[in-house]
């Protein structure tokens, strides 16, 4: 597996060696492929998907939480219902 770092080596090394590229246009007239904008284009998206991660994350852990929360209330809950009955066993 690639680090991050290594990944944008390869990308950077991939740069310079795609930025000469001459491509046809539209108009029939040659031009020179940007090839950075491509580059920019395929980073935003790496890091809006790893910006999409992480908030799934923050959710899980948000649920997970919630999940803790409400069944702490139940236990409390199982714990007053317990009392009450041992009331009413004692009163009668």
């Amino acid at each position: 597996m690639l680090s991050k770092h290594s990944f944008k080596t390869e990308r950077q090394s991939s740069l310079v060696e795609d930025s000469n590229q001459a491509v046809i246009g539209n108009g029939g007239g040659i031009k020179k492929n940007n090839q950075v904008a491509g580059v920019t284009g395929n980073e935003t998206r790496i890091e809006q998907a790893e910006a999409r991660a992480e908030q799934a994350e923050a959710r899980t852990e948000q649920a997970k939480t919630r999940t803790e929360l409400a069944e702490t209330r139940t236990e409390q809950a199982e714990t007053t219902l317990q009392r009450e009955v041992q009331k009413e066993v004692r009163a009668r």
